[in-house]
């Protein structure tokens, strides 16, 4: 008897199975897998184009990070010229001067880096530019004082004084490229971090509403 009812069970699910489904429940499926696609491409698209501008903000970080480091190499550069030229003033051997000449070699291409990675902001153009006369002019007095050392002629208090004028106008340029850099970079960063946040929000909310739409 209880396989007789079994059988029966079996016979009416089955015949229910191959009956139609009803329109309003193939409407709203088709409906809810529309609407799933929609959000789908959407979030795609949003993550792709938020993507795209993390990448853009990071590569912008990057850019100003390396214009300050050519900025903070340059004032080095000019730190270890002077150096090198008061050991040799001081001693009179060659081996004094490496840093001297060393730094006369990198000192033309900090200043070409820090001008390339700044070619689209006129303010820091004209600050590289003044930057490149005082340091020229500050090269030049230090040549003065190696040559002078080297012939066996005296130093004056006015080649020394005008040395620190140079050396001091390219201390006060350095700090205000530097500034107004570290200014980008603040503003980049903050770009970057909120990029990031929407990124995670936008994907986690599509989630949760093609979940909800699924469920429905």
């Amino acid at each position: 008897q209880s396989t007789g009812r079994g059988l029966h069970f079996l016979f009416h699910l089955t015949a229910r199975l191959k009956q139609p489904m009803p329109r309003k429940f193939l409407r709203n499926l088709q409906i809810g897998f529309g609407i799933s696609l929609v959000i789908l491409l959407a979030s795609s698209t949003a993550s792709y184009v938020s993507i795209k501008q993390q990448i853009n903000n990071r590569e912008k970080v990057d850019h100003t990070r390396r214009a300050i480091a050519s900025a903070n190499r340059v004032l080095i550069d000019l730190q270890n010229a002077e150096t090198g030229q008061r050991g040799f003033h001081l001693t009179g051997r060659a081996d004094f001067l490496e840093p001297y000449e060393e730094s006369l070699e990198s000192l033309p291409k900090s200043l070409t880096q820090a001008r390339e990675l700044t070619v689209d902001n006129p303010e820091q153009t004209v600050r590289i530019d003044s930057l490149a006369s005082y340091v020229k002019s500050r090269t030049d007095v230090l040549a003065r004082l190696v040559d002078a050392k080297k012939t066996g002629r005296p130093v004056s208090i006015n080649q020394l004084e005008e040395g620190k004028r140079y050396m001091d106008a390219c201390r006060n340029v350095i700090p205000l490229f530097i500034d107004r850099e570290e200014v980008l970079l603040r503003n980049r960063t903050a770009e970057l971090d909120r990029a990031s946040r929407y990124t995670s929000i936008f994907i986690v909310g599509a989630a949760i509403a093609s979940l909800l739409i699924t469920s429905i």
